[in-house]
C-alpha cells in the first residue's frame, strides 16, 4: 500500500499547511471557523483533493484573515495545483478514488460520507468538449446566489452514453465535494418497471445517509423536509440518473449552494431548464475521432490500424452510438482471430426492428444490430439465458435466482453469466448480482418472445417465483421461528435448480442480509406474478413477509405487495385472503400514522372474516383495530379489542397470537395505571412465549413487568426481571428491546438513590435509541439522566421564570 504524497513545496497544500500554523490554529479549530470539515481541511493540507472548490478557498481565506495579497496567492495556487494534478494521465479519477484507508473508514459517530457513485466506464472516449462545459458548471457553482443549484441536464439518444459522460464528470470533480456523493437511478425509460416514485427516492437518499427507520417520518413532505435539512451547508454532489420528467426530479433538488445535480433524461427536460434553471445539454452520436478511440481502447490500435477501412464501417454499422458500439467491440476483442471486416459485414445482416431505439432518419443507427451481432454468437446456453433475464422483473438477479430460473445447477449458471459479462450484455456488482442495461432487457426479451416456447418462458417464471416465495420463507423462519406455524405452508417448487434445505443456517443476520438485498426484487415479483398469472405466488410472499416489512418499517413495500394481494384475492372472490391483505395495508397504513386509513382497512377485514366464517382472521384483525386505538392513546378503547381477540384466540387455540395479545394488553393497562391487571397479563403472556421459544416476546414481557414492579416500589423483583431481559435482547440482538431494558434499570436505581448506576444506565439506553432513531425513547433516557444529575447535585437550576 502507497502512502499519500506529502505536497511540493510551494504548493496549494503547503501554502494552507503555512498559513495555518502562522494562525495558531489546528485543524478542528480552522475547520470549525471556516464551515468546513476538519477531513476536508486535512485532505486539502495533504494534497489529495484534486481541485478545491472556489468557495472552500475562500472560506479558508477567511477563517485565517488573509491580507487581499496573501488570498489571491492562496487562489492562485489552488488553480495551479488543478491544473498540474489534471495534467497527469488519470489524476483527476484517481485523487477521488484512492484515498488511502483511514480516510474511507467510518469513525464511530463521525458524519456518515457517502460514496455512491456508479465505476465510471472502462472504455469512456471522447466527448472532451462536453466535459469542458460540464466542469465550467462545476467551478461557477460557488459564485451563484444563496438557494440557487447548478443542474446539469444532459439528454440524448437511448444508448448515447448520458451515463457514462455523468459518472465520468461525477468522478472527476468528487473530490470537490466532500460531504459525499449519491446516485440513484429514477428509472424513467425502464421498460420493464414503472417510474420510481419521487418519496421513494428520497427515502432511498437518505438511507445514505444511514438515518434509522425510526427517524424518518411518515409523510413524503415530511421526507422531503428531512432530506433537504440533511443537506443543508453540505458540499455534495448528487446525480440523477434516467429520469422521466421534471416533476420527478423537482423534489430532489437540495436547497444548498454548496451542493451540485446531475441529471440524466431521454427527455430535455424543459420545464426543470425553464423553472429550476437547469443546464441542458444534449448529448449527439460520437464523432467518428471519438468513435474511433472508443474503438482502439476496446480492440487494441494494431488491429485498428490493420483494418482501417473495416473498422470505419464497423464504426457506422454502429450509428456511432457508445453502447452499439461498446457491445459490438468487446465481441471482436474477444475474439482476436475474428477480422474486424467479419464483424462490420454481421452488422448489416443482422439490422433488426427496434425501430422506437433507432435514431431519426437514420437506420444504420440501431441498436439491435449490434445486439444481434452479440447475442448470435454467445454459445446457445448463454443465448438462452439471456432470453430468461430479460423476463425478470426487478433490478438486478443473484446467481441462485439466475440458477432457479433457468433450472442449471450454479456452476453452470456461473458459466453462462460469465460469458454474458464478457460480451457486456449484462455487468455484475462485485457482490454476485448482476443486472442489464434497459435496451439489452428489451432485445432480450424479445428474442425469448421469438425463440422459446410459452412453455418454457412459463416453466422459468415459475422457477424464479418459487426460488423468492422459498428462500424468503426459510429466512423468515430463522428471524421469526415461533411464528413458522402462522406463515402459509408452501407447494414444493418447480424448479431444478440448485436448493438448500437451510441456506442462512441459525443465522438471523445472514436471512436479514438476504431479504434486504432481495427487498426491490420481492415486491417486483409480487406484483409481476399478480397481474400474469401465478396469483398463489403473490398471496403467498404477501403473508411471508408480512413480519419483515413491519418489524423493519419498510411499509411502502408491504403496501405494494399486500396491495397486489388483495386485488388478486377480490378476482378469486376469495374473501379470506383478501382480509389478510387489508390486514397488511392496514398495518402499512398505521405505520405511516394515516390512522382513519388503517382503520378502515382493518374494519373491512373484520368484515370479511366475519362473513367467511375464518375466528382466526377475526381475532387479528380486532387484536390491530386495538392496537390503532393504543397508536392514538385510546387505551381503553384498545383493552376492549384486545379482550374481544383474546378470546378468539383462545378458541382457536394459537398460543403465540394469545402471547402478542397478552403483551399489549399488559401495556395498555400499563399506560392506564391498572398495574395489578397489567402484571397478570404479562405474566400470562411470559408462560406463552416461554412455551412457545419466542424469547424476543419473553424479554418485552419481562422488561414490563419489571417496569410494573418498579412502579409499585418493588425494586429488587424489578431489577431481577429487567436483568433477565437484558440478557435476552442481547441475546437476540434486540436493540431496542436492550434500550428500554437499560432505561428502567436506571429508573430502579435512581429511585434507590444509586446515581452512579443510574446514570451509566440512562447513558447507555440514550445510545442505543439514537442509534435506532427511536425518539420517544432518546427523550425518556434524557429525562432520567437529568433527574439523576439533579438529584445528585451536579444539576443546578436557572433562575425561576416569571410570566410577563
Amino acid at each position: 500500500m502507497s502512502a499519500t504524497p506529502s505536497p511540493a513545496p510551494g504548493s496549494f497544500g503547503t501554502l494552507l499547511r503555512r498559513h495555518r500554523a502562522g494562525s495558531g490554529l489546528s485543524q478542528e479549530e480552522l475547520a470549525y471557523k471556516s464551515g468546513l470539515s476538519v477531513r476536508a481541511v486535512a485532505d486539502m493540507e495533504r494534497g489529495r483533493t484534486a481541485r478545491p472548490h472556489r468557495r472552500s478557498v475562500e472560506l479558508l481565506a477567511a477563517a485565517l484573515g488573509l491580507p487581499e495579497s496573501e488570498r489571491l496567492q492562496l487562489e492562485r495556487a489552488s488553480r495551479l495545483h488543478h491544473a498540474k494534478r489534471a495534467a497527469e494521465p488519470g489524476q483527476r479519477q484517481a485523487a477521488t478514488m484512492t484515498d488511502a484507508p483511514e480516510s474511507r473508514l467510518q469513525r464511530p459517530g463521525a458524519p456518515v460520507v457517502p460514496r455512491q457513485l456508479p465505476a465510471a466506464a472502462r472504455h469512456f472516449s471522447g466527448r472532451t468538449a462536453e466535459l469542458a462545459i460540464l466542469a465550467d458548471l462545476v467551478d461557477r457553482a460557488s459564485d451563484r446566489a444563496p438557494g440557487t443549484v447548478v443542474i446539469s441536464a444532459i439528454g440524448g439518444l437511448a444508448g448515447v452514453g448520458k451515463t457514462a459522460l455523468a459518472v465520468q464528470l461525477a468522478h472527476q470533480v468528487a473530490g470537490q465535494f466532500p460531504d459525499g456523493q449519491l446516485y440513484v437511478n429514477l428509472r424513467g425509460y425502464d421498460t420493464a418497471r414503472e417510474p420510481m416514485p419521487a418519496a421513494e427516492a428520497i427515502r432511498m437518499l437518505l438511507d445514505a445517509f444511514e438515518i434509522p427507520a425510526g427517524r424518518v417520518p411518515a409523510g413524503p413532505e415530511a421526507q422531503a423536509g428531512l432530506y433537504r435539512s440533511v443537506l443543508a451547508d453540505k458540499q455534495m454532489l448528487i446525480l440523477l440518473d434516467n429520469a422521466a420528467d421534471a416533476a420527478q426530479v423537482r423534489p430532489l433538488l437540495p436547497g444548498s449552494p454548496g451542493c451540485l445535480v446531475i441529471v440524466t433524461s431521454r427527455s430535455r427536460l424543459e420545464g426543470l431548464v425553464a423553472v429550476d434553471g437547469a443546464v441542458p445539454l444534449s448529448l449527439d452520436v460520437l464523432t467518428s475521432t471519438d468513435a474511433r478511440h472508443l474503438l482502439c481502447r476496446v480492440v487494441g490500435d494494431a488491429r485498428v490500424a490493420a483494418e482501417p477501412d473495416a473498422a470505419g464501417q464497423l464504426i457506422e454499422g454502429c450509428g456511432r452510438l457508445p453502447l452499439a458500439l461498446v457491445v459490438t467491440a468487446a465481441r471482436a476483442a474477444t475474439r482476436p482471430g475474428l477480422p474486424l471486416a467479419a464483424v462490420a459485414s454481421e452488422l448489416v445482416v443482422a439490422a433488426g426492428r427496434l425501430d422506437a431505439l433507432q435514431a431519426a432518419g437514420d437506420p444504420a443507427a440501431s441498436v439491435r444490430a449490434a445486439l444481434a451481432s452479440s447475442y448470435q454468437h454467445l454459445s446457445p446456453e448463454a443465448a438462452r439465458m439471456l432470453r430468461l433475464l430479460g423476463m425478470h422483473p426487478g433490478p438486478d438477479i443473484s446467481l441462485p435466482a439466475a440458477a432457479s430460473m433457468a433450472g442449471l445447477s450454479a456452476a453452470q449458471t456461473a458459466r453462462d453469466l460469465a460469458e454474458l459479462a464478457d460480451a457486456s450484455l449484462i455487468s455484475g456488482d462485485g457482490a454476485g448480482r448482476s443486472s442489464m442495461h434497459d435496451l439489452v432487457r428489451l432485445y432480450a426479451a424479445e428474442q425469448g418472445s421469438r425463440n422459446d416456447t410459452e412453455a418454457v418462458r412459463h416453466a422459468a417464471r415459475t422457477g424464479l417465483f418459487d426460488y423468492y416465495l422459498h428462500t424468503a420463507a426459510a429466512a423468515m423462519d430463522v428471524m421469526f421461528p415461533a411464528e413458522a406455524h402462522r406463515r402459509p405452508r408452501l407447494p414444493p417448487a418447480a424448479s431444478s435448480g440448485p436448493r438448500t434445505a437451510s441456506p442462512f443456517g441459525s443465522s438471523p443476520a445472514r436471512a436479514r442480509a438476504w431479504l434486504d438485498a432481495e427487498r426491490s426484487n420481492l415486491t417486483a415479483v409480487a406484483a409481476h406474478a399478480a397481474d400474469n398469472g401465478w396469483p398463489e405466488h403473490t398471496a403467498a410472499l404477501a403473508e411471508t413477509l408480512f413480519r419483515y416489512h413491519n418489524s423493519a418499517g419498510f411499509y411502502a413495500d408491504a403496501r405494494v405487495i399486500n396491495a397486489s394481494a388483495c386485488r388478486v384475492a377480490r378476482l378469486a372472490g376469495d374473501r379470506v385472503a383478501e382480509g389478510k391483505a387489508l390486514i397488511g395495508i392496514g398495518l402499512a397504513d398505521l405505520g405511516q400514522a394515516r390512522y382513519q386509513e388503517a382503520t378502515d382497512n382493518l374494519r373491512h377485514a373484520l368484515s370479511l372474516f366475519q362473513r367467511a366464517g375464518d375466528l382466526a382472521g377475526e381475532a387479528r384483525a380486532l387484536a390491530n383495530l386495538g392496537l390503532a386505538e393504543s397508536r392514538q392513546g385510546r387505551y381503553q378503547q384498545a383493552t376492549g379489542q384486545y379482550l374481544r381477540a383474546l378470546a378468539l384466540h383462545r378458541q382457536t387455540g394459537d398460543l403465540v397470537a394469545q402471547a402478542y395479545t397478552l403483551e399489549n394488553l399488559g401495556y395498555a393497562e400499563q399506560r392506564r395505571g391498572r398495574y395489578q391487571q397489567a402484571a397478570g397479563y404479562l405474566r400470562e403472556a411470559l408462560t406463552l412465549c416461554r412455551a412457545t421459544g419466542d424469547q424476543r416476546g419473553e424479554a418485552h414481557c419481562l422488561t414490563n413487568l419489571g417496569d410494573a414492579d418498579r412502579r409499585q416500589g418493588r425494586f429488587q423483583q424489578a431489577a431481577s426481571y429487567l436483568e433477565q431481559a437484558l440478557l435476552l435482547c442481547r441475546a437476540t440482538g434486540d436493540q431496542l428491546g436492550e434500550a428500554r431494558s437499560l432505561a428502567c434499570l436506571g429508573e430502579v436505581d435512581r429511585q434507590q438513590g444509586r446515581y452512579q448506576q443510574a446514570a451509566r444506565h440512562f447513558e447507555h439506553a440514550l445510545t442505543l435509541f439514537r442509534q435506532a432513531g427511536n425518539k420517544a425513547g432518546a427523550a425518556e433516557a434524557l429525562k432520567g439522566l437529568g433527574l439523576v444529575l439533579r438529584a445528585a447535585g451536579q444539576f443546578a437550576p436557572g433562575p425561576p421564570a416569571h410570566a410577563s
